[in-house]
């Protein structure tokens, strides 16, 4: 697959948003990466988005989700008007000829387009509105899989641009993790020095399928950060990778959209002894499922024991929980030096956000509470 523009402007913000990060407090961005010159190798999780809608084409610049676009579904009759994941295997030929699908508005009128099919088998994802959108803006007969528009699925943006971040950025010592096909995320590769090939290896495995419990896998990276059991699965513990007081930790967050199936945290966290999560900042402006796509800032969600898209938002508050955290309350790190030195008051975890999705204040809010 070439690089693409929407390819090199992902990874040159992962590769930014790594060399931003400054000390706790600060809010001025480093003029070189924090990794330039560093004694202390940080430690970087990917946690990578590997739910059903990563296989959907990547959208056309010109297109925004925030308009709704006139409805080209035939009424339902060539594609689910209402469903952000319409496989092209799903939808109606109609009059078209094979391998071209056809939309047709309220009005009658029909037009075939030919649409990239980049997961093959025509697996790849389509949401109804950004269908809509192809049907209103391009003209009958009209082959999309020339390049006019990305024909790449979400998944393979995000892998390429995952692998190229480990392969570019010397020093670090990166992991990654992947959504449970039930709740949270499962560490597939420790943070670790040297373990570039076994990360790469890891994400070449991924696969999209399965809900998208952003904010509890989140919640687990900051458990396997504090060398807790993890909450999800009682046979799995984690061995903390912080071994130095300066030590910097983050979380990169790469996803394409909102959370689903993305309710169940701890109450009795030993870091959370007020019982505050998974609401960790207290604040839940009022939310409706009629605001869909587009939810105010710092919002929880329509729903709280929902688990439709975007019925809980709460990787804000995990982002907050873990850049406030200290992982570190007491003993020494490996050269010997004080957790509790004042001069390093607290060992947290700084969160980045990669989204594929366009205006999601979810993930603006996220990197905003988590210094990222």
């Amino acid at each position: 697959m070439k690089t693409t523009p929407k390819l090199q402007a992902i990874r040159f913000s992962l590769l930014m948003g790594l060399a931003a990060s400054t000390p706790a407090g600060a809010v001025s961005i480093a003029d070189t990466p924090l990794f330039i010159g560093a004694t202390v190798e940080p430690n970087v999780m990917l946690l990578i988005d590997n739910s059903g809608s990563m296989e959907s084409n990547v959208w056309a610049d010109g297109y925004d989700n925030t308009v709704n676009y006139a409805d080209w579904s035939g009424g339902g009759a060539n594609y689910d008007p209402t469903y952000s994941n319409n496989r092209l295997n799903d939808m109606g030929q109609g009059s078209c000829i094979d391998g071209w699908k056809e939309g047709r508005d309220a009005a009658g009128m029909t037009k075939c387009l030919r649409l990239p099919d980049p997961a093959g088998s025509s697996e790849t994802r389509y949401s109804a509105n950004y269908l809509n959108y192809l049907f209103e803006t391009y003209a009958d007969g009209t082959d999309l899989t020339g390049g006019s528009i990305p024909s790449a699925t979400r998944m393979q943006v995000a892998k390429k641009a995952a692998k190229n971040l480990v392969d570019q950025s010397g020093g670090i010592q990166f992991g990654t993790a992947s959504f449970d096909n039930g709740d949270g995320a499962t560490i597939d590769e420790a943070c670790a020095a040297n373990n570039a090939a076994a990360v790469k290896a890891a994400i070449d495995t991924y696969n999209a399928e399965g809900s998208t419990p952003l904010a509890e896998s989140l919640y687990e990276i900051t458990r396997y950060f504090r060398g807790l059991g993890s909450f999800y699965d009682d046979d799995t513990s984690y061995t903390s990778p912080i071994q130095y007081r300066c030590q910097h930790n983050f979380a990169v967050v790469i996803t394409d959209g909102l959370p689903t199936n993305d309710n169940l945290f701890a109450s009795d966290d030993p870091d959370d002894p007020s019982g505050k999560l998974p609401d960790w900042d207290g604040l839940a402006p009022s939310t409706t499922a009629a605001m869909y796509p587009v939810f105010p800032q710092y919002s929880d969600g329509f729903d709280s024991a929902g688990s439709a898209e975007g019925a809980t938002l709460y990787l804000d508050d995990i982002a907050k929980f873990g850049y406030d955290t200290d992982f570190k309350t007491s003993g020494t790190d490996a050269a010997g030096g004080s957790y509790q030195d004042p001069n390093f008051p607290r060992q947290s975890m700084e969160t980045y956000t990669i989204g594929f999705a366009q205006n999601n204040q979810m993930l603006k809010d996220a990197a905003e509470y988590g210094n990222g």
